[in-house]
């Protein structure tokens, strides 16, 4: 199928000034001005709009999109502590509603292709949870990366979570192995991938942390974890293993180019230092950040001393929102809570949103608009309210004017939001089918 996206006010593209992007089998074939479609080519209006690169998304918990405004005015550990009860009744019905909530936010928002962090185990005897995410997300057409988590301490034994939500080292890779078959992709058309993320350093033994990291290597997947988010964090990191976050990973080996770390709040210099020198990419939340109060995070080091930086929007129980395109505002204006002079660009911001997402999934075709790579590309409207003022610079203008939804999302040349609306479900059933599941969850 052939597609010519048409008449855009401006096309966020490395290359000379554009109006016109066309997309030949998911591709795109062409950036320029004045494109003309022939008879076999669907159009797609742009007029009054700017076209930019799919969002990508590098770090959620979409199961937290049923227990929002949990814990409002708790740091990480005690709102952790508030939700675990909670998590208890996670099953594969609660894993589908909340995923299609959470991709439906995404598209709207301008994501293209996102993450999600699951850490926690099915149930004895019932199917993986993480199926029905698969179909969901599917059936509303974002890509995905269904990051596989585990725990295997538990809080008796200085973990993080109740003995319930831990599960042994072996039921773990046999359930990562068994999702991978299933469920991995590598093609470059692909819309479901598997990435290996054992849940944090405190939640895991060293055992597992490093046979997960060996079945990554082996199969080629991506390996991600939280890390250095909260000071309270760092502080039993030290006590438990006499290390600092960083330097405990290094000491484990999992390091480098395949791995991407959530959070990165409480980095010191020589940490920076080791993440640009093995490679290693970051994925920076700053919604949480703030909610939680854990701080902010060192982005204009990290930019500057060549670390790929990507951003997440992080679980919707601690951000208790899920708009890529908000998420990026918010990183632009909380890198100059020290000066504009330390905080980064409009060009910049979006550049994380996009191709920085792009490289800590490495994914070199994802997140540009040139000749050669996927077709997943958003066409946002300027022509209204919250874009009057913007026309000396409409593609800044997006995150520094409201954020909107888009006109249109593209995932892999496939029109998946058209005209403000999702084209393969009704946000008023997800809602409705949500809730029904909200309903059942405990209320203490």
């Amino acid at each position: 199928m052939k597609l010519l996206v048409r008449g855009a006010e401006a096309v966020l593209s490395p290359g000379a000034a554009a109006d016109s992007v066309l997309i030949a089998e998911g591709v795109i074939t062409a950036v320029g001005t004045g494109l003309v479609a022939d008879e076999e080519t669907a159009v797609v209006d742009a007029r009054g709009a700017v076209v930019v690169p799919g969002l990508v998304n590098t770090h959620h918990h979409m199961f937290q999109c049923l227990t929002r405004v949990r814990g409002l005015d708790q740091p990480l550990f005690g709102w952790l502590d508030e939700l675990w009860p909670l998590f208890g009744s996670h099953d594969g019905d609660w894993q589908e509603a909340a995923t299609a909530v959470a991709v439906a936010e995404l598209l709207l928002s301008g994501c293209t292709t996102t993450v999600d962090h699951h850490y926690l185990p099915p149930g004895p005897g019932v199917r993986d949870p993480l199926d029905a995410q698969v179909e969901a997300a599917r059936r509303l057409g974002i890509r995905l990366v269904s990051a596989v988590g585990s725990m295997d301490i538990d809080d008796a034994h200085g973990g993080l979570a109740p003995a319930a939500l831990c599960e042994p080292t072996d039921r773990y890779l046999h359930r990562l192995a068994d999702l991978t078959e299933r469920h991995h992709d590598p093609g470059p058309a692909s819309r479901t991938r598997i990435a290996v993320a054992p849940c944090h350093p405190l939640a895991v033994t060293p055992a597992l942390v490093r046979e997960a990291h060996a079945f990554a290597r082996d199969q080629a997947l991506g390996f991600h974890t939280h890390l250095a988010e909260a000071g309270d964090e760092e502080a039993a990191t030290v006590s438990a293993t006499g290390l600092r976050p960083v330097e405990l990973l290094a000491e484990w080996g999992v390091l480098g180019p395949d791995t991407w770390l959530a959070h990165c709040v409480h980095l010191a210099d020589d940490d920076i230092e080791v993440l640009a020198r093995t490679g290693t990419a970051v994925s920076l939340c700053p919604t949480s950040n703030l909610r939680l109060g854990s701080g902010i995070s060192r982005i204009r080091e990290l930019v500057d001393a060549g670390v790929t930086v990507s951003l997440g929007v992080d679980g919707s129980a601690s951000n208790d929102g899920g708009s890529a395109l908000a998420e990026a505002r918010q990183l632009l204006l909380v890198s100059r809570a020290h000066g504009v002079e330390h905080g980064l660009t409009a060009s910049e911001a979006l550049a994380v949103a996009t191709s920085g997402g792009a490289g800590a999934l490495r994914r070199p075709d994802l997140g540009r608009i040139e000749v050669g790579a996927r077709a997943d590309l958003v066409v946002f409207d300027i022509s209204g309210l919250h874009a009057v003022g913007t026309e000396a610079d409409p593609v800044a203008g997006l995150l520094l004017s409201p954020p909107a939804t888009a006109r249109h999302v593209l995932v892999e040349g496939e029109l998946v939001v058209r005209d403000h609306a999702l084209v393969h479900a009704d946000p008023a059933e997800l809602a409705a089918r949500a809730r029904e599941v909200t309903r059942s969850l405990p209320t203490g």
